[in-house]
């Protein structure tokens, strides 16, 4: 094959030694997969290629190496690390409270849309607008969420007052 000489095995067990090393010093995980990389294609190298081969498919040998490399410590970073729910300032959640819409309604405010007779009426909260128990309220009448049943919104007549 045209192009440079091809590098001796032993120097491709050198580099992948190095960046090996190199993890050591570096913050995180990402020259171990390179080092491993060089260390496959030393091994390729010295057993598999013939010697005419350049040091052109010796990189293409090592760049697939570090494809397959990363994704495998990708791969195994991700199952064993699960990803974990962070609120907006990145404390940690449980996970069955993903999707609890409870836990971003209850303690909201609202305003009475229609007003609530006998126990029911429809509140408007944010830009929904929502069934809700409660006192009767008139319509107008702010109110806070004190809990929540499937859909409908059990309010009581918030303290605040429009001014």
């Amino acid at each position: 094959m045209f192009g440079l000489a091809p590098l001796s095995p032993w120097i491709w067990l050198i580099i992948g030694a190095v960046l090996a090393a190199g993890e050591l010093l570096m913050p995180g995980v990402f020259l171990l997969w390179f080092g491993l990389a060089a260390l496959v294609t030393a091994g390729v190298s010295a057993t598999v290629l013939p010697d005419t081969a350049g040091l052109s498919v010796q990189m293409l040998v090592f760049a697939a190496a570090a494809v397959v490399s990363v994704a495998a410590g990708w791969l195994s970073w991700h199952r064993s690390h699960p990803q974990q729910n962070t609120d907006a300032v990145g404390a940690r959640q449980p996970d069955e409270e993903l999707g609890d819409r409870r836990r971003f309604v209850i303690g909201r405010s609202g305003v009475v849309e229609e007003a609530i007779r006998s126990g029911r009426g429809r509140v408007r909260l944010g830009d929904g607008s929502w069934s809700a128990t409660g006192p009767d309220l008139a319509t107008g009448t702010p109110v806070t969420v004190v809990a929540m049943d499937g859909t409908v919104l059990q309010v009581v007549a918030s303290d605040r007052r429009s001014g």
